[in-house]
Order: C-alpha cells, then structure tokens, then sequence
C-alpha cells in the first residue's frame, strides 16, 4: 500500500514547507534589520514581532503537520510489522487525528478473539471494498494499516 513514491512526496512537501517558512523568517527578519539600521523603533519592533507570530504560527500550523506525516511514513517502511487474520467489520466514513494523520477507523474481529481490534486507515490511501464478514490479513504498523487483502483459505 505505501510505495517510496509516497515517502519521497512526503519528504518534498516537508522540504517545501520548511523552505517557506524559512522565507518567512528571512522577510521579517530583513523588516526587523532594516527598523535597526534606519533607527525606527516602531519598524524594527514591528519586524520582530511579525517573526515571531508569523514562523512560529505557520510551523505550528503548516510545517509540523509535514514532520508527523513524514515520520509516518518513513515509520511504515522500517517499523516492525505483524499480521492479523479476522472477519472485517467496518471502516468508519468519518476522519479523525490518530498521532497527527487523518484516518479512518477500520475494524477487525481476529479468528483468535472475542473482541474487534481498532486500526486506522490513513485517509491519503483508497480504501478497499471489502464486505462484512469477509476474512481479510492485515498487515499493521501499531494500530495504522499497512496492508489489507483478502484472507488465503
């Protein structure tokens, strides 16, 4: 399911990302040199608070977003993997954050047990039309899916 076509646009939208909130940094860092050279307090306080709030609002808001799917994905690629046989029971239309990926929730009753077992499917991916009740392996990283495909008999 996760190619290393996914892990090098993972790492370009991090770069990207970081080099525009580098940009952002330098700008307002030029208005806050330049409030200093020219000997304008209100410019250079200006300069400096607009660094502040604007690298440190579009990290937290555009850039750290990058790093967790980044660390994501290169975590499927060299994390451990286990295998999972069970009926399938659903996976939800709703979207929710699971360690800073969107996902849906994805569930699985194991030959092996009583209760579902909770994994989440990362949104970016297409999901698999499987049926209730149709055995399925799954391949997981912690509770994130690696790969789902029809059970062997």
């Amino acid at each position: 399911m996760y190619t290393k076509e996914d892990q090098l646009r993972a790492k370009s939208g991090l770069i990207r990302m970081i080099l525009f909130n580098l940009a952002i940094l330098l700008l307002t860092l030029a208005i806050a040199a330049a409030g200093l050279v020219l000997r304008l307090q209100w410019l250079a306080m200006l300069g400096t608070v607009l660094c502040l709030c604007l690298t440190y609002g579009f990290f937290t808001l555009k850039t750290q977003p990058w790093i967790r799917y980044f660390r994501f994905i290169r975590d499927m690629f060299e994390g451990r993997s286990r295998d999972t046989v069970g009926a399938f029971v659903e996976c939800s239309d709703e979207i929710r954050l699971a360690d800073g990926v969107e996902v849906h929730d994805f569930l699985l009753k194991p030959d092996d047990q009583e209760e579902n077992l909770l994994y989440y499917w990362d949104d970016d991916k297409p999901r698999r039309s499987f049926t209730p009740g149709q055995r399925i392996r799954v391949t997981s990283f912690g509770r994130f899916v690696r790969d789902a495909v029809p059970a062997e008999e």
